[in-house]
Parts: structure tokens; sequence; C-alpha cells
């Protein structure tokens, strides 16, 4: 399934109208400040250690502590656009935003990411390799796999990354105006060599189009936690997860898509690329004992002083006893992710993320359903999916249903997310 992340707001730079140099490769590349270092990638998955992680209320909790390494490419549209050509100049600022993304995703989630940078320089252009300007995120995603799968060296490089992304300065919106792509994603890509797939590229981030360092980071954690298999969930704001977050730029993942991406990870550290960590976090110090202290000199004693009498206290009036306040109970936070089945129909017509349908009550797409698993017409539409023939690429095959597939074979309506049908014209679908 691809995940495409849009924005109505995105500010554009005129990115589209630039004309960059030719290729680059595997031999030209920066390591992070996270260095990378040697994976296990023994046949079973491992017990991982624990460490305590953050929730969104500020609390502790615990999550299994690994480490992935995540290998990042910078094309030469970005070098050229955003830094006027200068290499260093990108390299170090690519390097806080990556380095903010692990920080973030081992604070929430238990994950620790090792980062590199690479730049393909073997065609001689230091800037990198100039990929097609397609003006299509799905064309520039499906570009960006194949290069990678082909090449023999990029792909013997690729094998020991969990997770390989592009950062690209290039536009992939045609420029007919409304939502804006600004990142595309493959969902359950993380970590999968070894566990008889291959590795492929995951996501593409178009970091020309965020509009500060922000926006930046909340779009590199959101497309990399769809390689971890977090979905997108708009019935909030403030989450890295919305579908809309070139306008919202939250660095904040949902309680349920920190639980999604540590367990994630944490079932695949049999794969290359993905394993536990080495500890639970930083060692600390012992302190040394202190020296026992010299002896001191003992003091002549003094003559004891001769006490003044002293008047008697006069006992003051004891006070009346102030009754405490009693406490209002403090109400618990309401659960946005709705449990809607077993509910009757008038419970579910009242229950926020809940619809009333032929099978009973089931959730919306704000409250966890999946378009592709919605057999009918009249469900999809309420909810919140899309009816209509699929434009884009097809879901993955353990989504759909025997009847999905027939349809979708003779060309007829099937249910889809809105995001996966991004190409249709506005007269088509619903």
């Amino acid at each position: 399934m691809v995940c495409r992340t849009g924005t109505d707001l995105t500010q554009m730079t005129g990115v589209t109208d630039v004309v960059l140099p030719a290729s680059q490769g595997p031999d030209g590349s920066w390591g992070g400040a996270l260095a990378a270092t040697a994976f296990n990638t023994a046949a079973g998955s491992e017990i991982c250690p624990s460490i305590l992680t953050t929730s969104v209320d500020g609390t502790s909790v615990l999550r299994p502590h690994t480490k992935v390494k995540v290998l990042y490419e910078i094309d030469s549209a970005l070098v050229a656009v955003e830094f006027g050509n200068s290499v260093s100049t990108a390299i170090s600022y690519i390097l806080d935003i990556v380095n903010i993304v692990a920080a973030n995703y081992e604070l929430q989630t238990g994950i620790a990411i090792e980062n590199e940078l690479f730049l393909d320089t073997r065609s001689g252009n230091a800037l990198g390799h100039t990929y097609p300007d397609t003006k299509n995120a799905a064309d520039a995603l499906t570009n960006f796999r194949l290069r990678w799968a082909k090449d023999p060296e990029l792909k013997a490089k690729m094998d020991g990354y969990g997770v390989v992304s592009l950062l690209s300065g290039q536009n992939p919106n045609s420029g007919s105006g409304g939502r804006q792509t600004i990142g595309i994603a493959r969902l359950d890509t993380a970590c999968l060599k070894g566990q008889g797939y291959e590795t492929l590229p995951s996501s593409i981030s178009w970091l020309a189009l965020a509009r500060d360092k922000e926006c930046a980071v909340s779009l590199i954690m959101h497309e990399m936690g769809h390689a971890f298999s977090a979905i997108h969930h708009d019935y909030t704001q403030s989450a890295v997860m919305h579908s809309l977050v070139g306008n919202y730029c939250s660095q904040s993942f949902l309680p349920v898509v920190r639980s999604q991406i540590s367990g994630w990870a944490n079932d695949h550290t049999d794969g290359v690329g993905c394993a536990c960590a080495a500890s639970t976090g930083p060692e600390v110090p012992v302190p040394e004992p202190e020296p026992a202290p010299a002896p001191q000199p003992v003091p002549e004693p003094m003559p004891e002083p001769v006490p003044e009498p002293v008047p008697e206290p006069v006992p003051e009036p004891v006070p009346e006893p102030v009754p405490e306040p009693v406490p209002l109970p403090v109400p618990e936070p309401v659960n946005p992710l709705a449990d809607c089945s077993g509910l009757r129909r008038r419970a579910c017509r009242f229950t926020l993320g809940c619809i009333r349908t032929r099978v009973g009550c089931q959730p919306n797409t704000e409250n966890g359903a999946v378009c592709a698993r919605i057999p009918r017409k009249k469900w999809c539409r309420k909810a919140g999916c899309l009816w209509g023939p699929a434009v884009a690429s097809n879901p993955p095959v353990a989504l759909e249903t025997a009847q999905r597939a027939r349809r979708q074979r003779r060309g007829l309506a099937i249910c889809q997310d809105f995001a996966m049908n991004s190409e249709r014209t506005p007269t088509e679908g619903n």
C-alpha cells in the first residue's frame, strides 16, 4: 500500500523550473552523528531489553529497546535548490534534522536510529544523483525503488539497512493547484531483509516543500512511520501521522502509533538493519568512596554556663480545626479510538467514530477502519472512504477479499482510501 502525504498550504518555491545535472554513487557518503555499527542478524527475533519512554501526558512507559540503521540518499535537486550547490551546508543542515528525528523516535518509541547520509557521486557530479522530474509522486517513488533494485552497487549498499529513504528537492506536483503531495511511502517495509523479502527503498520526503526545519523533522518522522506499519490518523491535528503533516508539523506520535511502531521493530529484530539495542540507556558512573576524614584534635571542655530562669510560657488558644476541601474527581481522558463492536443501534449512533451498518456497529476511518476491507458501497461512504474504480497503486494483497479482487480485475468500483486515489479527477469516484 502506498501512503501519500499532502497539504494544501505548502508554499511552492519554483523548484519545478530548476534543471539539474546528471547522476552520482556509493563511494561518496557521510556517516551521521550516530555512527553505523554491525547488527545482529540471527535466525530468530531476540528478546530485547526494555527502556523507559515518554507518553503523551508525560508519564513513563516501558518499551522494547531496539535499534535500526537508516540510510538517507540526498538528490542533487535538494543540494542545488535549497543550499546553493554547497554540499557541506546541506550535510550539516540535514544531519541536524535526522538526528532530531532519531532523538524523537528513541524518546517516544524506544527505537535507537543510526543515521547515515549518502550522495551518489559515481558520475562525477558532487551534488548527488539527478532523478527524472516526473511531476508525479507515485512515478517518482517507482523510479527511486527501481534504480536501487537494479544497480548492483546500490543494491549491495542497501543490504545493511533497515530503512532506505530519499530526501529530494524536486516538486512532485503538476502545478494544477489544490492539495499538494510532499511525501510518499510504502507501508510495512522496514527491516524485512532476511525474512523472505528483499530490502527496497521505502519513502521519499520532498524537503524543499517543508516550510521550516520543524516541518522537515515532522515530515521525515511521518514517512518513516509508514515503513514501521503506522497508518494515517486524522482525528487530531496534534499527531505526526496526520495526512496533512505539512500543515500541522507535529512531532508527537499518538499512544497507539507509538506502540505500533515499537512493536514492528521488536518483531523484526531478525531482519537486516534491525536488532536489539546493546543497553537500556547510558551507563551511570559509580562515584568512588570519599577518603575518611583525618582525626580532629579533641578540644578542652568548656565550663558549663549557669542557665537563667525561663518564665513559663502562656498557652495560646487552640484554633478550631478548618475542614479540608473535598477534592473533585478528575475525569478520565476520553480515548478517541472507541470500541464499536457490540454497541446497540442507539449507542452506536451517538458514539464518536462509530457508524451503523447491516452487519452491526462498525468504526469509521477516523477510528481505524481500513477502507480496503469494506465490501459495500453504502458502508464504504458512511465510513469516510471513496467508492470508485482504483487509479493509484493497489493495496497489499493481505487486505483484499476475493470479491474485491474480482471487482478490481473487471474495472468495477471498490472501496479505497482517498489518499490512494488522489490522481482521480473531481468528477470521478463518490
